[in-house]
């Protein structure tokens, strides 16, 4: 399956690709979309979000849940807030993978991505071919 079939979305942070969210290949058909991540710099780098974060339901979390937040919003999400808890599955926040290119078309990441712990895919994307 290829990876823009999976409606990769780019994360970004201080206007910087920091990270990838996209449809599990495993879930793709289930009636709730379950959004994997892989982040390019570790996601312990963002910085905790203020006690007096605008958005209410994000206040004191992690930044990397206000990515998750504005992707899905950025995508039509019915309630972002609540789809940054729990539609994506985040990755340990000291992992960063490497990638080639900023093309989901072509690009690779290394090593395999895993959310088997949370009951999801762990696979390989080369080549813009996740598998």
């Amino acid at each position: 399956m290829r990876l823009t079939e999976l409606r990769p979305v780019w994360l970004d942070h201080e206007g910087q690709h920091v990270a990838i969210m996209f449809v599990c290949p495993h879930c793709q058909t289930a009636a709730q979309t379950t959004w994997l991540t892989c982040f390019f710099k570790p996601a312990a780098d963002l910085p905790q979000l203020p006690q007096d974060f605008p958005v209410e339901g994000l206040q004191g979390s992690s930044g990397a849940r206000l990515l998750f937040y504005e992707a899905l919003k950025a995508i039509g999400h019915p309630d972002p807030v609540e789809g940054a808890y729990h539609d994506v599955v985040g990755c340990k926040k000291a992992i960063a993978w490497t990638r080639t290119g900023d093309d989901f078309s072509s690009m690779s990441i290394t090593p395999s991505i895993d959310a088997s712990e949370s009951g999801h895919w762990h696979g390989f994307i080369t080549n813009g071919e996740a598998r």
